[in-house]
């Protein structure tokens, strides 16, 4: 229907309109919701240990190595180096308490993603002059989480829980 100056008149709002309004509006708030929990389910299982009574029983242990470990007065520190598009490289310097370099360590280390199951362990090699390094491959960019342990023999002297960004 038309006025006199040619317009037509706006379309009237149902009760149906209405329903559709609303069936459209809370179908994508379902579908969003939907699609934020099955991200949430998939992508972090939130287990970091198997059993939280076994991991407790060792903690008196943990925190007498961790007091013997803060007397030696070690300084390590941690880099990772992107080397290629793939690739990574791991450097550790330890250094005693008097600053000269710890040798004749064995150095192992373990990235960890923290949103990914998996991770990548890998035994350093000692440079000398308490420099331990190794090479990586298949290193996706991101934040990681670096555990460092040295043992003497059979005896592990340090560990340590780092985090590290390797960028693209």
């Amino acid at each position: 229907m038309t006025t006199g100056s040619g317009m037509q008149q706006p379309k009237t709002f149902t009760g149906k309109t209405m329903l559709l309004w609303l069936f459209g509006f809370f179908g994508v708030i379902f579908a969003a919701n939907g699609v934020l929990v099955w991200l949430a389910e998939t992508s972090f299982p939130g287990v970091t240990v198997d059993s939280a009574y076994t991991a407790s029983q060792a903690y008196n242990q943990s925190i007498a190595t961790a007091k013997e470990q803060a007397a030696r007065g070690w300084e390590v520190d941690a880099g990772l180096f992107r080397t290629s598009e793939a690739a990574a490289h791991l450097e550790v310097s330890a250094l005693d308490k008097t600053k000269a370099p710890l040798t004749g360590l064995a150095f192992s280390a373990t990235l960890q993603h923290p949103t990914h199951d998996g991770s990548i362990s890998v035994m350093l090699e000692d440079q000398g002059s308490g420099r331990y390094s190794a090479d990586l491959s298949d290193v996706p960019a991101g934040n990681w989480y670096l555990v460092l342990e040295a043992r003497s023999g059979e005896e592990q002297v340090f560990r340590s829980e780092n985090r590290l960004f390797l960028k693209d």
